[in-house]
């Protein structure tokens, strides 16, 4: 079946993240406690599902290390965070301009908090795609069947007719057990030419 629309990840995709939380030092009784970890990668779902506000995702986290909360510090933090963590890669975003010249339908589908969102499409870092669906708006996240049900009822195509960028292995399988074809693409870890290469071998020239 030909190939109609191209989905993109956000984080180590479409946009670079430099992986370093620069706040340690601003608050080190929170990040270098070492139930820390846990605690952040426990919470980080509801908080993209759009299910908490960032402020009790930070209330929880304090709350179950014993650490004094406080709204006032918390304000706006992952949203400063990304100001200082991501930016475009500009040599993907030309992969999606052309394939749009082209006539390719282009979405991103991405698992992120509101506010790091609200950092993203404050940037216009949305505006080149077609289709958007981001777990906190839609309250699922990858590697869960309903959301890439979602993106591909938004582009209004088949999973055989789409093709999924994406960074981490398990949101790969996801996509491929719906009949997505897939591409595992990391832009900290490959060059563009990895990911033309690869768009090429599914018949796609960019």
């Amino acid at each position: 079946m030909p190939i109609k629309a191209v989905i993109f990840d956000l984080g180590d995709v479409y946009l670079k993240q430099k992986h370093v939380f620069w706040y340690k030092g601003k608050h080190p009784s929170i990040i270098n406690n070492e139930r820390f970890e846990e605690e952040y990668k426990k919470y980080t779902p509801v908080l993209e599902r759009g299910e908490i506000e960032e402020k009790d995702f930070w209330r929880n986290i304090c709350n179950n290390l014993n650490i004094e909360f406080s709204e006032e510090y918390f304000e706006n933090f992952l949203y400063e965070y990304e100001k200082y963590n991501l930016s475009v890669d500009n040599d993907v975003r030309d992969v999606v301009l052309s394939l749009k010249s082209q006539g390719f339908k282009v979405a991103i589908l991405s698992n992120i908090e509101n506010p790091c969102l609200e950092f993203v499409k404050d940037q216009g870092w949305t505006d080149d795609f077609d289709v958007t669906v981001m777990s906190c708006e839609v309250g699922t996240r990858k590697p869960e069947e309903k959301i890439y049900r979602i993106v591909l009822d938004e582009l209004g195509e088949k999973a055989e007719n789409c093709i999924f960028i994406e960074n981490k292995p398990e949101f790969i399988k996801a996509a491929k057990n719906l009949g997505i074809k897939t591409i595992l693409f990391d832009n900290s870890k490959n060059d563009i030419g990895y990911l033309k290469k690869k768009l090429s071998m599914c018949g796609i020239k960019v």
